[in-house]
């Protein structure tokens, strides 16, 4: 029997702006039950070591992954899959212990949690199953992930040389051609935009050094505010929250002491202890923060990756058992995860280069702590009342 691929591509936009006001916002239910914690953590756990492992395995100097975004992915990729491949997803993800029926069902909440949480902030998530027209698609696959994914089912010629026009206008720039033996698409894009709730004025933004692991100093566009954050300090790092508007949402930052080496304090990290360290932000402090912008744009493959994690079977022509999407024989055959981030102040692009010469000297007043993101930091994207780890980042070179 002819093998055909099938590709899952995933594309994950992050753009951080300032502003000042903050607003009310709403409550989740969603970790008031035991079980859907025990699904995030999980969830989180596996975004952590997909971070660890794409960290080691990747040669740039800066980095950035959805674990959200691959974990949705993922989940309806899983609703296709069945015997050892649909174990092997299960188990790399920390589903073990889930029916198919509790998985989807904790996903369609963690959705619905984000729809009511999302006041203040612009979170879209779009999920897209493009199939072609040469292949039976079982109506049961497309129908579970439209009722828990969202996801919209399109029929589309990949012979034709408009297909790859289609795809990019509803999921820009993600796909380049289209193989003849190419027959599915399964697509994941979120996308998120948010506002601080403490400003950055633009006045402050100045010319400052940020020195790099390999001991090489860059000039960059610093940006400066005086806020009270939750901070802590370990003996090698300090740590900062930085809340959106909508305060469900926040940026962690973990900036380790200039004696310690950031892939090293990654290289053992795991979600418990990140979780304690979050857990140790309970002291607010009032800190002069300085933070680099920063803004880059990153395409990974995921199979080699993930193969070395556990899900082998679904890249393996061979052992890959995607029944439940069709009765032909298919496998995955590319796995690609775009990023792109973008923090700044709104509106200072066109005027950067007039506020070099700014200062920060009018900011430094009543003693404040000072703390000045000037060196490699690793950072996360979550939303709190869910506690879903949306992205996950490291700075070395902003």
């Amino acid at each position: 029997m002819n093998n055909i691929s099938f590709s899952l591509l995933f594309i994950s936009t992050l753009l951080l702006f300032a502003s000042c006001e903050k607003k009310d916002d709403d409550v989740s239910i969603f970790a008031s039950e035991k079980s859907g914690e025990q699904y995030v953590s999980e969830n989180n756990s596996f975004g952590l070591n997909v971070f660890k492992k794409f960290n080691s395995l990747s040669t740039d100097d800066n980095k950035l992954i959805s674990p959200f975004n691959i974990s949705m992915a993922m989940g309806m990729t899983y609703n296709g899959a069945d015997n050892n491949t649909a174990k092997q997803i299960k188990k790399v993800l920390g589903w073990e212990n889930l029916s198919t029926d509790v998985i989807n069902r904790y996903n369609k909440e963690l959705l619905l949690n984000f729809d009511k949480n999302s006041k203040e902030i612009q979170l879209g998530i779009q999920n897209v199953i493009w199939y072609s027209d040469k292949i039976d698609v079982k109506e049961a696959f497309l129908q579970k992930n439209k009722s828990v994914y969202r996801a919209k089912a399109c029929k589309v010629n990949f012979s034709d040389k408009s297909a790859i026009e289609r795809i990019n206008k509803h999921n820009k720039d993600i796909v380049n051609d289209i193989s003849p033996k190419d027959m599915m698409y399964i697509i994941n894009s979120t996308y998120f935009h948010g506002k601080w709730k403490h400003r950055f004025n633009v006045k402050n933004t100045s010319i400052a050094e940020f020195f790099t692991s390999d001991n090489e100093k860059r000039n960059v566009e610093m940006m400066y505010q005086k806020a009270d954050f939750n901070y802590y300090k370990s003996d090698t790092f300090q740590f900062v929250e930085m809340p959106y508007e909508n305060e469900n949402y926040a940026m962690f930052i973990m900036l380790p002491d200039s004696n310690n080496d950031i892939n090293d304090i990654i290289s053992e990290l795991d979600y418990s202890t990140w979780n304690e360290y979050k857990n140790n932000l309970k002291m607010k402090r009032n800190i002069n923060f300085g933070l680099p912008k920063f803004k880059f744009q990153q395409q990974a493959s995921l199979i080699k990756l993930l193969s070395s994690m556990g899900i082998e079977n679904l890249f393996i022509p061979e052992k890959s058992d995607l029944s439940n999407i069709s009765d032909k024989k298919i496998s995955i055959n590319q796995m690609r995860h775009n990023a792109t981030i973008e923090v700044d102040e709104r509106g200072t692009k066109a005027s950067a280069a007039s506020l070099l010469a700014s200062t920060f000297t009018a900011l430094v007043d009543d003693n404040p702590f000072n703390l000045f993101v000037n060196r490699p930091f690793f950072f996360t994207i979550e939303e709190k009342s869910s506690n879903t780890i949306l992205f996950i980042g490291k700075i070395e070179k902003p």
